[in-house]
Formats: structure tokens, C-alpha cells, sequence
């Protein structure tokens, strides 16, 4: 049990995060191959699985990506273009709604021989 406990420690630990992080990306810039033998490697070197290791890099990246200025405009005019484009599509569910109604009441009215 006390092993297991300084085993969960060792991976909480930020030093540890931030030296995976930094392997897995001295390990892809020096050998270039694949993300996930990188990860493996990392994993191995410092006793964590490969999936504890992509989920530190995947937060680090998040991180990373959310802290960018110029992301963050982006991220804002991507925002404004969906919104202008979600009120262009309800106004058109709006005028399509309009014209069944226009139709139906048409029909109705042909049937009924007025």
C-alpha cells in the first residue's frame, strides 16, 4: 500500500509532468516517427503508461492553445461567424415554416371548392 501511494505521487507530481512533456517533445524532435512510440518511450523511461502520458500532453496543449492571444481572436471570429450563420439558417427555417403554413391554408381552401 505505501508503494503504491509514493507510485501515485510520483505520477501527480508537476516536475514529472513537465519532464514528460519535455522528453516526448525533445524525443519527436530528434527522431521525428510516430506520436505514439514517442509516448511509449517517454512511458517507459519514467514508469507511467503511454495513455497517462498523452493525457499530460493533451492538457498541456489545451493549455498552451487556450493562453494564445492570437488563438483567442481567432477562436472569437470563428464564434461570430457561426453565430451570424446560425441566425441566417433560422431565418430561412422561419420563412419555410411561413410558406408551408401559406401552402397548407391554400390546399384547405382548394379542397374545400372556395
Amino acid at each position: 500500500m505505501i508503494e503504491q501511494n509514493v507510485a501515485m505521487r510520483r505520477y501527480s507530481d508537476q516536475s514529472t509532468r513537465e519532464r514528460a512533456i519535455g522528453m516526448y517533445t525533445a524525443r519527436l524532435a530528434a527522431r521525428g516517427g510516430s506520436q505514439v512510440g514517442a509516448r511509449r518511450y517517454v512511458g517507459a523511461m519514467l514508469g507511467v503508461s503511454e495513455a497517462t502520458v498523452r493525457r499530460w500532453i493533451t492538457t498541456h496543449e489545451t493549455l498552451v492553445a487556450l493562453s494564445d492571444p492570437a488563438a483567442e481572436a481567432d477562436r472569437a471570429a470563428k464564434n461570430a461567424a457561426l453565430r451570424q450563420q446560425r441566425a441566417n439558417e433560422r431565418r430561412a427555417i422561419d420563412l419555410l415554416i411561413a410558406a408551408s403554413a401559406e401552402f397548407t391554408v391554400a390546399d384547405v381552401l382548394s379542397r374545400s371548392g372556395r
